[in-house]
C-alpha cells in the first residue's frame, strides 16, 4: 500500500491507500457481476417489451381490444360484505406404513449386544 501525507495548519493528515491485488481483483469481479446483472435486466426488459408488442399486434389481428381505464368502485345499495371461515374441513387421512424387509437378508442384529441403550 501507499500513504498520502498532507501537512496543514491543523496538523498532519495521513491517508492509507491499499493496493492489495486480491482486494482489487475482488472489487473488479463485483463490478463485472453488477454490470452483467444490469445488462441481463435490460435484455429482459427489452424482451418483455417485444413480447408485449407482439401480443398487442396478435390481439389486433384477432379483432380483440384491450381497454384499460381506472374507475371508481360503485356498489348497488348498502349491502355489506361478509366472509365466513370454517375451522378445518376434513381431517387428513393417515397413510399406513408398509413393513419392509431387510434389504440384505440378515434379520438378526449383532449391534444389539454392543449398544448400551438396550
Amino acid at each position: 500500500g501507499k500513504c498520502h501525507v498532507e501537512e496543514t495548519e491543523r496538523g498532519w493528515y495521513i491517508t492509507y491507500i491499499e493496493r492489495d491485488p486480491m482486494l482489487l481483483e475482488r472489487k473488479k469481479r463485483q463490478q463485472e457481476r453488477a454490470t452483467a446483472e444490469r445488462n441481463q435486466e435490460l435484455r429482459a426488459a427489452k424482451m418483455m417489451e417485444v413480447q408485449r408488442m407482439e401480443a398487442a399486434k396478435a390481439l389486433d389481428r384477432a379483432g380483440g381490444s384491450v381497454k384499460v381505464e381506472a374507475s371508481d368502485l360503485v356498489r348497488d345499495g348498502a349491502k355489506s360484505v361478509s366472509v365466513v371461515l370454517k375451522k378445518g374441513g376434513s381431517k387428513p387421512d393417515i397413510i399406513a406404513k408398509k413393513k419392509t424387509g431387510n434389504v440384505f437378508g440378515d434379520d438378526d442384529d449383532d449391534d444389539d449386544e454392543s449398544d448400551p441403550k438396550k
